[in-house]
Parts: C-alpha cells; sequence; structure tokens
C-alpha cells in the first residue's frame, strides 16, 4: 500500500474489529416449571416430570 494510506486500510479493519469484539457464544435457555405436591416438587426435565424434594433441589438440578 502506498504510502500514507495507512488509514485506509484501518478505516476498513476497525468496523472488523467491533464485529468480532461483539460476537457472543450461544447459550441454552433452559425453561424450569413444575409445580408443589403433597410429596415434594414435580419440576419439568426433558420433557417429563421429575419428583424432587422441593423447588430449590429441583433448580440445582436443572443448573448443573
Amino acid at each position: 500500500m502506498p504510502e500514507g494510506q495507512d488509514w485506509k486500510r484501518d478505516a476498513l479493519w476497525q468496523p472488523l474489529g467491533l464485529l468480532l469484539t461483539g460476537i457472543k457464544r450461544k447459550e441454552e435457555v433452559r425453561i424450569m416449571k413444575g409445580y408443589t405436591v403433597e410429596s415434594g416438587y414435580m419440576g419439568y426435565v426433558n420433557g417429563e416430570y421429575m419428583l424432587f424434594a422441593s423447588e430449590t433441589d429441583y433448580v440445582d438440578y436443572v443448573e448443573n
């Protein structure tokens, strides 16, 4: 590139740099749903309900 035209190269690369820094990893969205029953908490996991001791146990299971 001829001398004095570095600004043109930099002007072209700046938007690309901004684009690359703006890319974020796609995150998985988990839908948590359930209901309280006499013997604990029925939480929805992988298309079916599972019995947990409490809603807190259900949340821990889904998040880990």
